[in-house]
């Protein structure tokens, strides 16, 4: 499935992307050290010194982008869970070693939890005062500094959404450049779980050393930035942020000069990549043909667990069944499997490992296309979309095809892992498989049917027991090109579309869903926008709140969130009313009215496999947001 995300990336509509696979390289010297939950004290472990652990890059998507200010274009789990956050922390970090639901976790975060005024219309990050690898502090300046670049390109930012981050900050600003507190001013009252999990937890702070033009310039120079005591609302500085974005981006991957983001080959050698590091690894090697990379513990790391390993390398792998083959090769000189994950559900068991299940932080659904060239005026009728969903038969769909491990999806808000954010009400499917219910929904409203055929309109018109507006007498009930997958490919897909054809839909797939991805919205008169029906989801992170402002809004469609068009002005009130308002109970309102309105078809999401070593400790339960924190992982003494 092309997972339609902030973290845009593609894989089987059965499965969530693949996040790593590890292989073990061990020596015989043991040390002590201490390791566990960073929200609490840790045991003291054995393990084997210089140790390395390998993982697997995803099968095809190795990492491509190390500047951590990405456009859509480099927005990937492999460029940002899996490359850049190994090297360089957002403000906030939402991953644990020990849950599969994201948490915040405050002793891995660069800064403590933020304070707000009594109105929520100002809030105050208190930075710890770590630092990145040039011994430069984390400090004001480098948040400002963020800050200034976002004003400035926020249209080069994959997680721009127009009306939100940055435009809902009014100004900000810090006392001097060292401070360690960072203020924002708001355009309004806010929800502050929403705003710490959804726009704070997407900063990055960046060092003066890529606030340059150039690769000899002196760290700060770029005049990006900058911060004089008082607030600031980016104005000043937009100028220079814009020339220091399109020196770190090589404007965005289109110029090779003068060497940094696109220059691939210079990822391990410029010293700028390495002095940015206030993660727990730096890079070593990367090799830009492969993807193939290696990192080193960063000795300057501020958080509580630093990494036992001495060595983390990341292997490329071309497809996925070259990664199953590489980890089934047996005996005593194979190489181990530490930690990966098979990309959904695959029924295999491999000798010398345990396997774990991992449901992804995230929904699957089919895309609508609400400006279809072909089906538009199909689609824009709540009840066809009803029959679709109602023909959906996803418990079946995850027994046949996922194994049985999946689970139902009936809304925006993933139903697994447990969250505080599911609303009581969809606790039972709205909209659960009833052939008969979607034959007589469409019966009802003026279609003669068909079965294994196309059903007909009889009954034109807009008014009751009627077609409705723009559908013609002896319209066929067909969606000609359904923007599924490769015809064929997919027995997951055929059965859906035999499933519609009982009920007299038809549905024609047509190539790929991916090469629409491109697109940031539809009109009817594009020639690209023939497709109705789109495999897709939504994965909840770095914006962690399950909100709808990403992908339902209106607004959404100018980053292709929504790509399909959705445009109702009570889902919009909704969702402006759940980033507003504390508490949940408005966030169970848009979800509840979003389950039934159906901008899109609800589809199961299945689990990943995750593989285990029996030679590796410190990998707990898997995280569902496809990112990793290897700096737990150790090799125990006497598993050499």
């Amino acid at each position: 499935m092309a997972w339609k995300c902030r973290l845009r990336q593609s894989a089987s509509v059965a499965g969530a992307a693949a996040a790593s696979l590890g292989l073990v390289a061990c020596s015989s010297q043991a040390q002590s050290g201490s390791g566990g939950s960073s929200t609490s004290t840790v045991p003291v472990v054995h393990a084997l010194r210089r140790a390395t652990v390998s993982f697997a890059e995803q099968p095809g998507a190795w990492p491509n982008w190390i500047f951590p200010f990405a456009s859509l274009e480099w927005y990937s789990p492999a460029n940002v869970q899996q490359f850049q956050y190994l090297m360089y922390r957002p403000l906030y970090w939402f991953e644990s070693p020990t849950t599969t639901a994201p948490v915040l976790e405050p002793n891995a975060s660069l800064a403590d939890p933020p304070s707000w005024n009594r109105a929520r219309t100002v809030v105050t990050i208190h930075l710890k005062g770590w630092r990145f690898a040039d011994a430069q502090r984390v400090d004001a300046q480098s948040v400002v500094f963020w800050l200034d670049m976002l004003k400035a390109e926020k249209a080069y930012w994959a997680g721009y959404v127009r009306g939100y981050f940055p435009d809902n900050v009014s100004a900000y600003g810090a006392s001097s450049p060292t401070s360690l507190n960072v203020t924002l001013h708001l355009t309004g009252p806010v929800n502050t779980t929403w705003f710490l999990d959804n726009e704070l937890s997407q900063i990055v702070p960046m060092p003066e050393a890529w606030d340059v033009t150039s690769l000899t310039a002196a760290p700060g120079s770029g005049g990006c930035g900058e911060v004089t005591g008082g607030l600031t609302t980016g104005a000043a500085t937009a100028a220079a942020c814009r020339r220091v974005w399109r020196f770190d981006t090589d404007d965005n991957g289109r110029s090779r000069h003068p060497g940094m983001a696109a220059d691939r080959a210079t990822y391990a050698t410029n010293r700028l990549w390495q002095e940015g590091a206030d993660g727990p690894w730096r890079l070593r090697s990367y090799d830009a043909v492969t993807g193939a990379a290696a990192f080193g513990p960063n000795p300057r790391y501020g958080g509580l667990q630093k990494p036992y390993v001495s060595g983390l390398l990341a292997v490329p792998f071309t497809s996925l069944a070259r990664e199953i083959t590489f980890l089934s090769r047996g005996g005593p000189a194979a190489p181990q499997v530490g930690y990966g994950s098979l990309a959904g559900p695959v029924g295999i068991s491999i000798t010398g490992y345990r396997h774990e299940l991992a449901l992804p932080w995230a929904t699957s659904y089919l895309l609508v296309n609400f400006n279809s060239a072909t089906g538009r005026y199909l689609l824009r009728q709540l009840y066809i979309r009803r029959a679709l969903q109602l023909l959906v038969d996803q418990p079946a769909i995850i027994r046949k095809f996922d194994h049985g491990d999946g689970v139902v999806n009936d809304g925006p808000v993933p139903t697994a892992p447990q969250s505080p954010f599911s609303s009581p009400s969809l606790r039972t499917d709205p909209y659960r498989y009833d052939p008969a219910k979607a034959v007589a929904l469409l019966r009802h409203h003026g279609w003669r049917i068909v079965p294994g055929g196309r059903d007909v309109c009889v009954h034109p018109g807009t008014g009751s027991g009627q077609c409705g507006a723009h559908i013609r007498g002896g319209t066929p009930l067909e969606l000609e090109q359904a923007f599924l997958v490769v015809p064929g490919s997919s027995p997951y897909y055929r059965y859906e579309v035999a499933s519609w054809a009982k009920a007299g839909i038809a549905v024609r797939p047509i190539p790929t869903f991916d090469q629409v991805e491109s697109i940031s919205a539809c009109a009817p008169s594009m020639l690209q926008c023939g497709w109705t029906l789109g495999a897709s989801g939504w994965s909840y992170y770095p914006d962690y709140e399950p909100s709808g402002e990403d992908q339902f809004a209106t607004s959404a469609i100018s980053n292709q969130g929504n790509i399909g068009s959705y445009s109702n002005a009570t889902n919009d009130a909704l969702i402006r009313t759940s980033t507003t308002e504390q508490g949940m109970q408005a966030l169970f309102a848009w979800q509840d009215h979003l389950a039934h309105q159906l901008p899109v078809i609800w589809q199961p999401t299945a689990a990943s496999v995750i593989e285990i070593s029996h030679r590796l400790a410190g990998v707990t339960a898997a995280d569902t947001s496809f990112a990793f924190m290897p700096e737990y992982w150790y090799v125990p003494a006497g598993k050499a």
